[in-house]
């Protein structure tokens, strides 16, 4: 990962550098090693071909001196050794037969002494001899020819032999030392022009690559760090070429010029956004102040609707006062507690609006009878319901005591009549069912009004949610939640369009 990523952090010049000087250096070597080796292949082909034509001149010579004389002149046979090059030379005679008529005591005896004089014949020349093909050998800067002699139509007007018959060879040796030493000679040229033509060629190369590509890569590249800072007047240098560096350079001022003009229209936006932030600001002190107004009013309206039932009981049982003189003094105490209950209910109701307002509710918990619970709510009730048409039912399956604050727990169940009372405008049925369910005293009330739709159900506890309602600000049903959470409850809800909706306080026992 490391090497990776150093290979990768290296400069374009580096890279091309590091990537095409060991290609060029390889292609060069093998191309002086190629010639060098070709040209020695040279050398020695030349050298092979020039013992080819020594031996077939002294062949030529041979026989051109037995049809001429019918005798070797041995003045040439000795010249022949002296022949610049030729470090020695050996003629190698077959088994020769003269004929007949040229077959003298003196002949026999120079041939004889001719092959006397060959020596032993190595495996090398016999084999030349046998088959009549020359045969080249190279040992260092050795070489050894041997080149048979076969016998043609002239060989045959002093011997009886057949055409192609080897009656001799030329065994040749050629020192090869003047030409190891003009291929060391030109190995060592070759080296050094490889050497002077590598440096010369890296050097013009590493200076037009630097003037050519380098340095506009490096303004390039400074002018993408200066723009990417965010120096927006840094100028991109104007290319020398419109290569694919100059299209580079062009599109890259291009962008620069693009980039100037957008941070200009969004500058001009910004100050245009302010603007429109110092009057959204306005708009929002604004707002809140109406929303405290509207806050305030939706209070006052939410007090005035709770306090509706109450004060109609204040005001029914005074106007009774008022009527009924003769009323005897236990019904005008009964009048006068049913009062005083309902001025103390708004006293609480008050309470309730301060304690929602400020997010908590103080509970004073009491062991009562359920069935004084139901008494208080039902009387509390009954005479309101009763004005609007709306029939009070009460069915107490639980008989039992519970733990609550009482006068909490009567809003709750209060404030879910009320919210009943008004989905029933033309009137109905309200039943208070009391029953015990698992460990909880259940308290349900159910209407027979119009429904709450699905959409707000989930949003039905939420405060100041008036579906329904033609008064009011929505704060009975929060309140409820509120004071039943607190009484570690729980509320639930069940309701069909059309048909109804029943609410279930559960009050652990």
């Amino acid at each position: 990962m490391t090497q990776t990523s150093n290979s990768l952090s290296l400069s374009i010049s580096r890279k091309i550098l590091l990537g095409v000087v060991p290609f060029l250096l390889v292609s060069i070597t093998a191309s002086v090693l190629l010639h060098n080796y070709f040209e020695e292949q040279d050398m020695v082909n030349q050298a092979q071909a020039s013992v080819k034509t020594y031996a077939e001149i002294i062949r030529e010579s041979l026989v051109n001196m037995m049809v001429t004389n019918y005798e070797v002149d041995e003045s040439y046979l000795a010249r022949i050794h002296s022949i610049q090059g030729i470090d020695s030379l050996k003629i190698l005679l077959n088994n020769l037969h003269l004929r007949p008529d040229l077959m003298t005591l003196s002949r026999i005896k120079r041939l004889e002494l001719k092959r006397m004089a060959t020596g032993v014949v190595d495996s090398l020349g016999r084999r030349v001899i046998a088959s009549g093909e020359a045969a080249f050998v190279r040992d260092n800067d050795q070489f050894r020819a041997v080149v048979p002699f076969n016998a043609t139509r002239a060989c045959q007007q002093c011997h009886q032999v057949p055409l192609a018959y080897p009656i001799g060879a030329a065994d040749i040796h050629i020192s090869l030392s003047n030409i190891s030493q003009a291929i060391e000679s030109n190995w060592k040229r070759s080296f050094i022009i490889f050497v002077l033509f590598v440096i010369t060629a890296i050097g013009i190369g590493t200076f037009a690559f630097r003037n050519v590509v380098a340095r506009p890569v490096d303004a390039l590249l400074y002018a993408t760090k200066e723009i990417a800072a965010g120096k927006l007047d840094t100028r991109v240098p104007r290319p020398a070429a419109l290569d694919e560096l100059g299209i580079l350079s062009l599109g890259l001022e291009d962008m620069r010029r693009s980039l100037v003009g957008t941070v200009k229209e969004l500058a001009e936006k910004n100050k245009t956004l302010e603007a429109s932030l110092d009057a959204l600001h306005k708009a929002q002190d604004e707002l809140i102040r109406s929303e405290r107004l509207s806050t305030i009013g939706q209070m006052a309206s939410s007090i005035i609707h709770d306090f509706r039932n109450p004060m109609a009981v204040v005001m029914s049982y005074a106007d009774l006062l008022k009527r009924q003189p003769e009323t005897t003094p236990e019904k005008r105490n009964q009048y006068y507690d049913i009062i005083v209950k309902a001025v103390q209910r708004m006293s609480d109701m008050t309470n309730d609006l301060l304690d929602y307002s400020r997010g908590q509710v103080k509970l004073d918990m009491q062991v009562v009878d359920v069935g004084l619970v139901v008494n208080d709510v039902q009387e509390s009730v009954d005479l309101n319901l009763k004005k609007q048409h709306v029939m009070f039912e009460v069915q107490q399956k639980y008989h039992g005591s519970v733990r609550v604050d009482v006068e909490h727990f009567r809003r709750a169940l209060i404030n879910i009549i009320n919210n009943a009372q008004e989905a029933m405008p033309a009137g109905g049925r309200i039943r208070l069912m009391v029953s015990r369910m698992n460990g909880f005293a259940e308290f349900s009330v159910s209407d027979t009004g119009v429904g709450i739709p699905q959409e707000i159900r989930d949003r039905i506890f939420e405060p100041f949610l008036t579906y329904g309602k033609e008064r009011g600000t929505g704060l009975g049903l929060a309140i409820t939640k509120r004071i039943v959470d607190a009484h570690q409850g729980k509320i639930e809800l069940q309701s069909t369009l059309g048909e109804g909706t029943t609410f279930s306080l559960f009050i652990p026992l």
